[in-house]
């Protein structure tokens, strides 16, 4: 006997849909974090949309050795693209609509997974994809591993239909959709590896399949190689130099054990491997007592008025950002620059806000401008060690205006 019918399996995915954005929706504003990496990037894209440019490569990745960085794929931008123009170039609007678009990765995440395992362990793992606190954190704002995160159930979709129907098209398909992934974010790197050490290892496919996993990861990944093709091995120079210098790279050896977000992508298959263990085990009171616990956990959780944008400054979100651009707006000056001691110096999140307006000047310029606008929660702020302050000598504060209980505004005039 089936556990639930074909038309209560709509209505169930529907249902999480509707709860899916429901529970990310509360203090949506507030919870969001549209910060110094979101605002960079989708200052890249909107460059490229309005430039209608091809870009190869994306964001660079955190470790670094002097001015060499490992850069990720550009998908990312190309990715924002769609729900910034829809979003009408407002972080919120733009990143509550992505948020949306994750709340259909239930779909296939659930057909994938039953076609993998069974229909009870679909069920838990569309249930925890909703609610899991991790989960419901990460996927609530614009970032490369969240859209990485978001996108993984189709890949899912991908090995559960390569398991009913095996053909071999399936199999580059799978291949792609892992380059295409890894393009997002270099932590993709293991699961690729636990896929395909369970198709050599586990369902023991011939050499000849296993090479079309190869092809398709190979199309996948056919921007970065395209850019390194014609840029002298870049990423490749710079990996071979980083594993060179392995003491003076990766300083705390084990910092990606509290980073969660690496768990994102990779836990999803986790999770699908422990609960196919226990789904013996696995029944419909069970079931329904994990949902009604999680979904209980995450409201009670989630109900409460955060004090800041997850991952942002303490008493810092959107918001603030958003009061800050038009009290800098209504002033009219030019020759300018911002300032953002709470937790960005170059304030990149300003820098979006005048972009989309069209307002254009030297961003990075901190040594020629007349005027500049410091936000901070000091009144003594010229001895900060950021370049951007200790730099603007001699100066006055000639006007200052509250953003919150915590920050000012001060604008400074050069003398």
């Amino acid at each position: 006997m089936k556990l639930i019918t074909s038309n209560k399996k709509v209505v169930l995915l529907m249902l999480l849909i509707i709860f899916y954005i429901a529970i990310r929706s509360i203090h949506f504003e507030n919870y969001l974090n549209f910060s110094s990496e979101q605002a960079s990037f989708s200052l890249e894209a909107l460059r490229i949309w309005r430039a209608k440019s091809i870009e190869f490569i994306g964001p660079p990745i955190s470790l670094r050795m002097g001015a060499r960085y490992l850069f990720q794929g550009s998908i990312t931008y190309y990715f924002m693209i769609p729900f910034l123009i829809f979003g009408k170039l407002d972080p919120v609007n733009s990143s509550y609509l992505f948020m949306i678009f994750g709340a259909f990765s239930v779909i296939p995440l659930f057909y994938g997974t039953r076609l993998l395992t069974n229909e009870k362990v679909a069920i838990i793992m569309v249930i925890l994809f909703s609610f899991f606190p991790l989960y419901i954190d990460y996927s609530r704002f614009f970032w490369n591993p969240t859209a990485q995160f978001i996108l993984t159930p189709y890949l899912v979709l991908l090995l559960g239909i390569y398991e009913k129907y095996n053909k071999r098209l399936m199999l580059i398909l799978i291949g792609m959709m892992m380059g295409l992934l890894l393009l997002f974010h270099y932590q993709f790197a293991l699961t690729i590896v636990g896929v395909l050490f369970y198709y050599l290892f586990f369902k023991k496919i011939s050499l000849l399949k296993f090479a079309n996993i190869f092809i398709g990861l190979l199309i996948g990944v056919s921007p970065m190689i395209i850019f390194e093709l014609r840029n002298n091995f870049y990423n490749t120079q710079t990996l071979l130099l980083f594993t060179q210098n392995k003491s003076q790279v990766f300083e705390d050896k084990f910092s990606f054990v509290y980073t969660m977000h690496y768990y994102l992508s990779g836990s999803l298959f986790l999770f699908t491997i422990i609960l196919y263990k226990l789904r013996k085990l696995l029944n419909t009171a069970l079931i329904g007592l994990f949902i009604l616990i999680i979904v209980i956990f995450s409201l009670i959780k989630y109900s409460k008025l955060p004090s800041h944008g997850f991952g942002m400054a303490k008493d810092w979100n959107i918001m603030m950002e958003k009061k800050t651009y038009k009290i800098i707006k209504q002033q009219n000056i030019t020759n300018y620059n911002i300032v953002n001691l709470g937790y960005d110096t170059v304030s990149t999140v300003q820098k979006y806000l005048h972009e989309v307006d069209g307002k254009s000047f030297n961003y990075n310029d901190y040594y020629q401008n007349k005027y500049l606008y410091v936000i901070s929660e000091e009144e003594e702020f010229m001895g900060n060690p950021a370049y951007e302050v200790n730099t603007f000598k001699p100066s006055v504060v000639v006007d200052k205006w509250p953003i919150n209980t915590r920050y000012k505004l001060y604008l400074l005039r050069k003398i």
